[in-house]
């Protein structure tokens, strides 16, 4: 029987990898037969993931530390990965920050440049370095960005993050259409409310208490709810798939 899903003799590749969907995606992937580079900036956590999963999947797992909100560590760190794995088959953007404020009117300019570097540009930035270097030269490709709920619904003090989310579903689009000549193609997962490094940080926010209450689901999803489209988008199986959004998020967009 056909294991759609095995990524044997793949290179995969994760931003924002030391903890939370990050970490978990890495797993994952590694799990199927990926080896993976994982990436962000603590390079302690980053290291530990890596033992972790050399030790559990037996796959090959090298971490780089990088900023994913400067364009010379990006290019760093692919130019570092392609000397050690030769190749990037698989893309995770996972890399994201998110800057609150109490309202609009407070939401300072930094915080705005800071969020949408990470967020948005990164996500283009890595993405448009692996296209150049590894994925079109080898006319194969898998792109997965991470978007969120809050491209489509907002969120209050959130300007920054929403606009940057909103840019990733319109970034990952457009860069469907000029990759699909090359065999690459470029996907995202909107998660709602996932339990993770970030979101503990707004458990006790009564908007997203109220988001919860709404949400057909009434919980927080769990990091490895997200595993099953992550590997449909990473893997062969996808080759007719691009530009596409799938929300991973208890029902949430269903009734907006």
């Amino acid at each position: 029987m056909t294991d759609y899903f095995d990524l044997t003799g793949q290179v995969a590749v994760v931003t924002g990898a030391s903890a939370g969907l990050g970490a978990q995606f890495a797993k994952t992937l590694a799990a199927r037969g990926a080896d993976v580079a994982i990436l962000a900036r603590r390079t302690d956590m980053l290291k530990a993931l890596a033992e972790e999963i050399t030790l559990e999947s037996g796959r090959r797992c090298r971490y780089y530390t990088c900023d994913v909100g400067q364009e010379a560590s990006i290019e760093e760190a692919v130019s570092a990965i392609l000397t050690d794995f030769t190749k990037i088959d698989i893309l995770v953007n996972n890399a994201g920050i998110v800057k609150y404020s109490r309202d609009f009117p407070s939401h300072t300019t930094e915080k705005w440049n800071t969020v949408l570097s990470v967020d948005l540009t990164g996500a283009f930035l890595f993405s448009r370095y692996t296209a150049q270097r590894s994925m079109i030269p080898n006319g194969y490709g898998r792109i997965i960005n991470l978007t969120s709920v809050a491209a489509i619904q907002g969120g209050l003090g959130t300007a920054s993050y929403s606009a940057a989310k909103g840019g990733i579903l319109s970034l990952t689009k457009a860069m469907a259409a000029d990759l699909a000549p090359y065999g690459i193609t470029v996907n995202a997962i909107g998660p709602g409310n996932v339990e993770s490094e970030m979101s503990a940080k707004t458990m006790d926010n009564p908007f997203v208490k109220e988001m919860i209450a709404k949400t057909p689901m009434k919980r927080f999803g769990r990091a490895e709810e997200l595993s099953g489209i992550l590997l449909a988008f990473a893997s062969p199986v996808s080759s007719y798939t691009t530009g596409q959004v799938v929300y991973v998020d208890g029902g949430m967009t269903s009734v907006l």
